[in-house]
């Protein structure tokens, strides 16, 4: 029979520790290493059953060699996914991994309370706001989401990992289905997490994107770093995660590149402005030089420091859920000082009130520099994307409306006005044979 726990040792990184004595029904705190060594020493030479936990708190620093339970003794190492942390360590005692998964948003949230207990209402409210907004990015990973100098290590650390994405790593990572040995010193590793997961009785271990964000900025590397052949075989492999994401993405991209913009061109639905308004020609049958030639994806504004100036001809994604309006949209040129918008829909109308255009150009005064000039006599059109097959298809203008006519401000009515007389409205249609003609290399490969 086995023998009751009598001590629990639960150190911290080595030098800090808390030691619980269910005999005594107390708590003893021990302040540095010597002092814990020393108690060690003590609850051995007292013949206690005693279980260590040690957490790894720091990087680095793995559970030094005196921390080896003796003979009845258990112990647990608990540790970010960092092997160097405890790999020697799991080596000397022949213990067994055990994967964690990450704490929800709920846990967090509480956290978040506990260590702004004594703090103000308003206080605990800012702190949980900044938690969430680290979160969007990185999930609820208690080392990078409450301190913002480790989210922008952090930050930094996955855009790098984005940059490196080549074909090995998606052969690797990818094709292969996520079996082969976790590394946590593989770059390709930081926008992904391990999930454990209870399955037919069994434990199974998988990565998986640390959030939807960097799951999009993720599956958008591969076309370009991916074997053709191979990047058709993971998108039919995971045709429901992976092929979804893939479908909004390609029909984005897709007017970067001039063989799509030029098959495209001559099946598009332009609707007819109100009366007395002038209509404008769509972009896509303008010269190829006024399209947009790459793409560029634009983090949600809180996590820019800088604003940008314009690029004129690059077709931006906003990272932000947020942004409103549109999907994507990219600049002419200093001539024509034209936006154009893509909107992929499946509804059939998108009738845009004047709060919504209003939100939209605060996000891009946020992202750009000189925003308020710039836009002051800006035109702007959009390109509705939607499947010619559409069961709800999308017949005419779209309007810019109030919600409530009779609660409408000066400038909710100035805005309304310039949205009337600066835009365009355009349906683009897609179907099977608009892509058989365009080459596919043409629109994966660039």
């Amino acid at each position: 029979m086995p023998r009751k726990i009598q001590v629990v040792f639960h150190c911290f990184g080595g030098g800090d520790a808390y030691v619980s004595d269910k005999t005594t029904r107390a708590v003893t705190r021990y302040s540095d290493e010597d002092m814990c060594v020393s108690e060690l020493r003590r609850l051995r030479g007292h013949g206690r059953n005693v279980y260590i936990i040690h957490d790894v708190a720091k990087e680095g620093t793995p559970p030094p060699r005196h921390f080896a339970p003796t003979s009845g003794w258990g112990m647990i190492a608990v540790s970010f996914p960092k092997v160097t942390n405890y790999d020697e360590w799991e080596k000397q005692l022949q213990a067994a991994r055990i994967i964690v998964n990450c704490p929800d948003e709920t846990d967090v949230k509480a956290m978040c309370a506990w260590i702004t207990r004594d703090e103000t209402k308003e206080k605990q409210a800012e702190c949980w706001k900044e938690v969430e907004k680290h979160m969007y990015l990185l999930r609820p990973i208690p080392r990078h989401v409450f301190d913002e100098e480790a989210f922008r290590e952090r930050c930094g650390a996955v855009r790098f990992a984005l940059q490196s994405i080549n074909e090995v790593t998606v052969k690797e990572h990818f094709s292969r289905g996520g079996e082969l040995p976790w590394f946590s010193e593989d770059p390709s590793h930081k926008p992904v997490e391990v999930v454990r997961e209870i399955y037919a009785g069994g434990v199974i271990l998988f990565s998986a994107p640390i959030s939807a964000c960097l799951e999009e900025r993720t599956l958008e590397r591969l076309p370009s770093v991916a074997e053709y052949n191979s990047f058709l075989r993971l998108m039919l492999a995971s045709k429901d995660n992976i092929l979804p994401i893939f479908f909004r993405w390609f029909a984005l991209k897709s007017f970067t590149e001039s063989a799509f913009a030029k098959a495209i061109a001559t099946k598009l639905t332009e609707f007819e402005p109100p009366t007395g308004r002038q209509a404008k020609p769509c972009v896509l049958k303008l010269p190829p030089e006024l399209h947009p030639k790459g793409d560029e994806g634009l983090l949600p504004s809180e996590y820019e420091k800088t604003i940008r100036k314009i690029k004129y001809g690059v077709l931006h994604k906003p990272w932000a859920t947020n942004v409103p309006l549109v999907d994507a949209f990219f600049f002419f040129g200093v001539q024509s000082n034209d936006g154009v918008g893509l909107r992929i829909t499946t509804a059939g109308g998108h009738h845009t009130t004047a709060s919504t255009v209003g939100h939209f150009t605060e996000c891009l005064a946020a992202y750009f520099n000189g925003w308020e000039e710039l836009s002051r006599d800006m035109s702007w059109g959009i390109i509705y994307v939607q499947h010619a097959d559409s069961s709800m298809p999308m017949n005419d203008w779209q309007r810019c409306d109030f919600v409530d006519s009779n609660n409408v401000s000066d400038e909710s009515r100035e805005i309304r006005r310039s949205g009337r007389k600066r835009s365009a409205s355009t349906k683009c249609q897609y179907r099977t044979e608009t892509f058989e003609e365009t080459k596919p290399s043409e629109v994966c490969k660039k």
